[in-house]
This record gives C-alpha cells, sequence and structure tokens, in this order.
C-alpha cells in the first residue's frame, strides 16, 4: 500500500530520532595528544627504561624549580642594589646658599656639607659584606678581625652624639595621638589630605631648592630627607614619617644619638639582606665601605684621617681604591693601618699618660697594657652577678664603657678587643 505524502514525512523524523538517540548513547572516547598516543609495537626494555629515565629528570626539574637559588659574589656583584643615594643629597648641598649651609652647622649636620661621593661603586662591596657579622659587628678577614661601632659613624660623618636615643613613631594600629598629630601636620604642609599618603623624596628636594629659608623649617626638612635618601634610606623613595618626634623641637636635634642610629638602621639591613638572600641592600652601607678602607693600609697608601674622614674621599678616589683591590684580590689582606680607629673614640678617651702618642712608635693599647696592673681584685671572687674590672689610672669606667655600647655583646666585644684589663664574671 502506498504511502502518503504526510505518513512519509512522520517516519522520517522517527528515523532521525532513533540515529539521535543512539549517537548519545555511545560511549565516548577521549582523543590522546599527540604526544601521549601510545605505539602498537611492543615496547622494548630500552624504551621502557629511557621513558623512566626522562620522567625521572622531569621530576627533579620540578623540584630544583622550587628550591631558591644562592647568590654567589659574583651574581651578588652583578646584581646587588643599594638603596644608599648620596648623589641626591649632594646635588642638594651644591645648591645650599651660606646661610643654609650653616643653619646645617647649627644642627650638628654640617660633617654632611663635606660629602662629595655621589655612587656607590659595587665591585668588592659582596666580599665587604660577607666579610661582616652582623651579630657582634665584626669583620672577619683572612688574617685579621676587627669590630665597628657608632664611633666610626662619627668619624666619618661627624654628626651629634647625645645623650638621648631617637626614638621612632609608632606606626599602624599602635600610633599614638600625638605621633599621628605630627604625621598629619606634615602631609598638610605638602596639601595632603589622606593620612596614607606619602610625601616624596622629590617633592622635599624640590621644596628645599625653591626656598631661601635657613629657619626652623629648612632644618627639619634637610634632617628628614638627608636620613631618608642617605644615612638611613627608605626603601621607597618617599621621607621617613617615623623621624617626625625628633625633629619636632630644632633645639633638640643636637640632643640626639644620631651616630647610633644610623649604625644601627645599618647593621640591621645588613642582617636582613644576609637572611633574606635578597640582592638588595638599604642602610648606609657607605660606612662599611670606609670603616674597612680605612683600616687598611692598602699598597702603602697612607689614608687621611682627619675627620671627618668622608672628606678624603669623592667618586674617582673610591672607584679607583675598589678598583685597585679587585685586581689585586687583596680584599682583607693588607695589613692594618697602625692609626688607632676610631680616631674619636681614641681623641675623647686617652689618658693623661697617654696623651700625645698618636704619632709615636706604640699604640694607644700598647701603652695601656705597659700601665695595667695584672692582678685582679680579690673582691671579685666573693661578688656574685657581677662584672668586675680592674682599671688602669685614667682610663674610663665600665659604667662608661656600658654607656657607649649598644647591647651587652658589644660591651664584652669592646672590653675584649681592646684587651686593656681582665675580667673576672661570677
Amino acid at each position: 500500500m502506498p504511502l502518503k505524502k504526510g505518513d512519509a514525512a512522520e517516519e522520517t523524523v522517527v528515523v532521525m530520532q532513533k540515529k539521535l538517540i543512539s549517537k548519545q548513547n555511545k560511549p565516548k572516547t577521549k582523543k590522546r595528544p599527540l604526544e601521549e598516543n601510545v605505539d602498537t609495537e611492543e615496547t622494548s626494555p630500552k624504551k621502557l627504561k629511557s621513558s623512566n629515565k626522562k620522567k625521572s629528570n622531569g621530576d627533579e626539574n620540578k623540584k630544583m624549580a622550587t628550591i631558591k637559588p644562592v647568590v654567589d659574589d659574583k651574581m651578588a656583584t652583578n646584581k646587588l642594589q643599594t638603596k644608599c643615594r648620596p648623589g641626591q643629597l649632594v646635588e642638594l648641598i651644591n645648591g645650599l646658599s651660606k646661610e643654609q649651609k650653616e643653619a646645617v652647622r647649627e644642627i650638628g649636620f654640617g660633617g654632611l656639607l663635606q660629602l662629595k661621593v655621589t655612587k656607590l661603586p659595587h665591585g668588592i662591596l659582596p666580599s665587604i659584606l660577607k666579610a661582616f657579622n652582623y651579630t657582634c659587628n665584626m669583620f672577619k678577614m683572612k688574617k685579621t678581625k676587627f669590630i665597628i661601632t657608632n664611633d666610626d659613624v662619627h668619624d666619618i660623618f661627624l654628626l651629634p652624639r647625645g645623650g638621648n636615643e631617637v626614638v621612632l613613631a609608632q606606626t599602624g594600629n599602635t600610633v599614638s595621638v600625638t605621633d599621628s598629630r605630627l604625621k598629619k601636620e606634615w602631609r598638610l604642609r605638602f596639601g595632603m589630605q589622606n593620612s596614607s599618603d606619602p610625601i616624596t623624596v622629590k617633592r622635599v628636594f624640590e621644596t628645599l631648592r625653591g626656598s631661601n629659608d635657613s629657619g626652623d623649617e629648612f632644618k627639619k626638612l634637610f634632617v628628614l630627607f638627608s636620613v631618608s635618601v642617605f644615612l638611613a634610606p627608605t626603601s621607597n623613595k618617599t621621607i621617613d614619617l617615623k623621624l617626625v618626634r625628633v625633629v619636632a623641637n630644632v633645639e633638640n636635634i643636637r640632643a640626639y644619638d644620631w651616630c647610633d642610629y644610623i649604625f644601627r638602621e645599618m647593621v640591621n639591613s645588613v642582617k636582613v639582606f644576609k637572611q633574606g638572600g635578597k640582592s638588595i641592600v638599604s642602610g648606609c652601607i657607605l660606612v662599611v665601605m670606609l670603616a674597612y678602607f680605612h683600616r687598611f693600609n692598602f699598597k702603602g697608601d697612607v689614608m687621611g684621617h682627619t675627620l671627618p674622614l668622608i672628606s678624603h674621599w669623592d667618586d674617582e678616589k673610591l672607584s679607583k681604591r675598589v678598583q685597585d683591590e679587585k685586581k689585586t684580590r687583596s680584599c682583607g689582606n693588607a695589613p692594618l693601618s697602625k692609626i688607632d680607629y676610631p680616631i674619636s673614640l681614641q681623641q675623647q678617651d686617652k689618658p693623661e699618660a697617654v696623651r700625645g702618642t698618636q704619632n709615636s712608635d706604640k699604640g694607644l693599647d700598647e701603652v695601656l697594657e705597659e700601665e695595667v696592673d695584672e692582678e685582679v681584685d680579690e673582691e671579685c671572687e666573693s661578688k656574685e652577678g657581677y662584672l668586675m674590672v680592674k682599671l688602669p689610672k685614667g682610663v674610663e669606667s665600665d659604667k662608661q664603657i656600658k654607656a657607649r655600647s649598644i647591647d651587652v655583646s658589644s660591651r664584652y666585644l669592646w672590653f675584649f678587643s681592646y684587651n686593656k684589663f681582665k675580667i673576672c664574671v661570677s
């Protein structure tokens, strides 16, 4: 019986639906990527071994990628970055008026006016930093060792060493009302309303260069700028507002121990650099370099030692010294200088019996050793918990040493390094 036109159409629809259902129910087979297709030929033992080896190497490479690379001296030389930017401070100083320079001297920062170094050559800096032990502030070279202190900072820059510690303003949730008010006042001076807006070094530089003011405002800005770019540089090129407390009263700026603050910031920056495995070091690294250079009598050259020591250096001399030591590979191998460093400490603490011996054949330590009574006070044995010392006449007391030292460890290092007297600790 012939189909009608309508029946044929219905039959066609039914067939198409069956095909669609059949296609949907058919299990799907995943197509493998080209590199994962398996050979139909039987895999030989050699091929299987090679395949496993490649897989093993791949796993090892993956593991190695997660391990932090160790920065050696060669790599550090090429990639080492410092945040200390003396060039910006030199540029500012060169543009100061006579009255402004006098204002800088009034607050005790006049030594910086003799700064001529604009950049830090990195040639042997990694080796110098490697030799510096931040836990005890000691340089340990191949043939000798010596410690540096905040007195070295004073030698280099002649900055104030007042009796007050530089206390930083609080940050974050612990900020006090006074600190918050002082920071807000500084931001408002530069037209900033937001409490989190930073004051850039560039803006302060432009403000100082564009003004003839030599009063209190200038003095405060000069301290903030010189510390933020050079003495204890910030990493983000902004003014360090943690210093707002110590510059609040201009008359008190000289009363703070700026040498101690700069020294502690430098030591901490070296600690962070060494522990973090990074190629960036902050802090005034010029202190480390010059303290090292002046301690050694390199090639028989006698370094100028009138204070501040920074007055004896410029870019050419600094670069030449770095290149010479790099060529001769003599980092730390030269004989120690016969000059007693830190110089400011020797001038301040020399007993009357040894004043004027700086140019004699005997060093200060040798003269003192001749005067020291080797006998230790018997009372030392009976006083538990006390640090007893036998001092020669005219030598500073342990109280004076404690006042100069940073912590207990550095205090003991002072005692032992100079070997001027015996110590008995019960």
